[in-house]
């Protein structure tokens, strides 16, 4: 099963937004949930428990409710409101204090946002960078092949214009050294990923 990112997302009605990033677990390499985006304002995004996806291909995810029921999904996105922790000045006195408990305007308070990302996973986008074993940066990731049933990583599609044309190149999992939120690192090095076996890109780069 195909998991792509930056990609079409249908309910069961219609066209209602796309999918943005996975959020997976280092440690069994499965795939946990799915950020998505909805295609309407403010395009809140939302958590999507792999579980839930009915299907999916190479530029498109399905999920088993109507549009409307997006909106009731967990957000990605938590905003928090705190005090405003920057201190006042008391020029007669040449000190700075911290304000008042009690807040005299919404003005002394500033928002937070916070990814709701479960304990000890990672969020994982499109276009994250992916390094060979011998510190070259090879291309991006493009998207991930999973089993349907385990949610478990099999392929990451790795792709690289400049190296590979209009190609992408499926790496194993098992040659994957080291997965972080912003880049990936390989065992394999520069020349063993150009003698991979590469598969003709269907779809453009968004």
């Amino acid at each position: 099963m195909d998991i792509p990112v930056n990609a079409s997302l249908y309910c069961q009605d219609d066209l209602c937004g796309q999918t943005e990033a996975v959020v997976l677990n280092p440690i069994t390499d499965k795939i946990t949930h799915l950020v998505v985006k909805e295609k309407n304002v403010p395009h809140t995004q939302h958590l999507i428990p792999i579980e839930r996806v009915e299907k999916s291909s190479a530029d498109a995810v399905y999920l088993p409710f109507p549009a409307n029921e997006l909106s009731l999904q967990d957000p990605f996105i938590e905003i928090e409101y705190l005090r405003n922790p920057i201190p006042h000045y008391m020029p007669e006195n040449d000190i700075y204090y911290a304000p008042p408990l009690v807040l005299r305007d919404e003005s002394e308070m500033i928002a937070v946002k916070h990814r709701s990302i479960p304990l000890n996973e990672l969020e994982i986008s499109r276009g994250a960078k992916v390094y060979s074993a011998d510190g070259h940066k090879v291309g991006r990731v493009d998207e991930f092949i999973v089993e349907k049933e385990s949610a478990r990583i099999i392929y990451l599609v790795l792709r690289e214009g400049h190296l590979f044309g209009a190609e992408d190149v499926s790496i194993p999992i098992s040659e994957i050294d080291q997965l972080n939120e912003d880049d990936v690192h390989l065992k394999l090095t520069k020349k063993e990923i150009a003698a991979l076996p590469a598969i003709p890109v269907k779809r453009r780069w968004k």
